[in-house]
């Protein structure tokens, strides 16, 4: 921290009055020195950083510590100090792109949206990865390994998304519209998952899972695209970059409150139960696969049907992921790449 005060000194050969500067000197304690401030009025206005006063306006420019004006002599000692600050920072001052994402980035429109958009639909399509894999084991009783085979419908319809938008986007050159067409076929395919029930037909679950992971895939990869279009050459990496982690930053922690969700709701509807001897932490530890063998097979059907409805409490929530990534969807600009890597080829 920088502290400067400055006191009412006299003037000497037209110079302004002395200041003291008060700089902390790390764990040594604190430090004071008094400078001579030598702005000469008759040299043209010229900077000399030789004095404690442009000593200070230096640091300050290059982002070296809060500054605090704690007095000050007449109302030209503020002025000279910004005027002399602003010319020093510049317009391509380091201080403005000190911070791992410049704030040029993270305000620009299409950025901003697409990170929305990132957070939200990274946050639904985790839910569901993690789920519905946990719905097959419990609820229909396949093993982990067929639980996966089961999730391959999610999956393909990704991949199958991901590289036809990929290839339109790369003739057309327009992301925008994938923005939008992913946040309404997502939000259908997940309103479909919460239909979910212990009697669910394989053909249901198959054709509603590969309906969500197809609009997944439709915007999964935009954000990155987008940054491209709208960003300087410079910026890309960082806009990249940015989106993307906002991405995974939204399957983490949905994920973590989904998981809290299902925890909550499963541990409420076995104690409405009321089923001798059934201990909800046991039902817990047990996990999807070691469920039949901890509950009474008489009792099962009850317990599924109580399991079904705490995952389900989990695809709320990404169904509500799903809906508010539109959200972003909508602010994202529309621009064309084409024009983007024509204006970088030319410069």
């Amino acid at each position: 921290m920088v502290l400067l005060y400055q006191f009412a000194t006299r003037r000497r050969h037209g110079r302004r009055p002395g200041v003291l500067a008060k700089t902390q000197a790390g764990e040594e304690g604190w430090e004071w020195a008094a400078y001579g401030c030598c702005y000469d009025a008759g040299s043209g206005g010229q900077l000399h950083i030789r004095s404690g006063y442009y000593l200070f306006v230096a640091c300050a420019a290059m982002g070296r510590g809060p500054v605090c004006l704690v007095e000050c002599e007449d109302h030209c000692t503020f002025r000279s100090f910004r005027r002399d600050f602003n010319r020093l920072r510049g317009p391509t001052s380091p201080s403005r792109d000190i911070a791992t994402v410049p704030v040029r980035v993270a305000s620009q429109r299409t950025i901003a949206s697409s990170s929305l958009f990132g957070i939200c639909i990274g946050g639904s399509f985790f839910i569901y990865i993690y789920y519905i894999p946990i719905w097959f084991q419990a609820i229909k009783g396949t093993s982990p390994v067929r639980a996966g085979i089961d999730s391959l419908a999610l999956i393909l319809a990704e991949i199958v998304a991901i590289v036809a938008s990929g290839a339109i986007v790369t003739k057309t050159g327009h992301y925008a519209p994938f923005f939008i067409a992913s946040s309404a076929i997502m939000s259908i395919g997940a309103g479909l998952c919460n239909l979910f029930t212990v009697e669910t037909s394989q053909a249901q679950w198959v054709g509603f899972t590969f309906l969500y992971g197809f609009g997944v895939g439709l915007g999964f990869q935009q954000g990155s695209v987008a940054a491209q279009a709208v960003l300087k050459f410079k910026d890309v990496p960082i806009g990249t970059a940015t989106v993307l982690f906002v991405q995974i930053l939204g399957g983490a922690l949905f994920v973590a409150v989904a998981q809290n969700l299902f925890t909550t709701h499963l541990i409420s509807g076995l104690i409405e139960l009321k089923i001798p001897g059934l201990d909800p932490s046991v039902i817990i530890h047990a996990g999807a696969t070691g469920l039949r063998a901890v509950v009474d097979p008489a009792r099962l059907p009850e317990v599924l049907v109580v399991y079904n409805d705490a995952i389900v409490k989990t695809f709320q929530l990404g169904l509500i992921l799903s809906c508010l990534s539109i959200l972003g969807a909508v602010g994202v600009e529309w621009k064309s790449i084409k024009a983007s890597q024509t204006m970088a080829g030319a410069a």
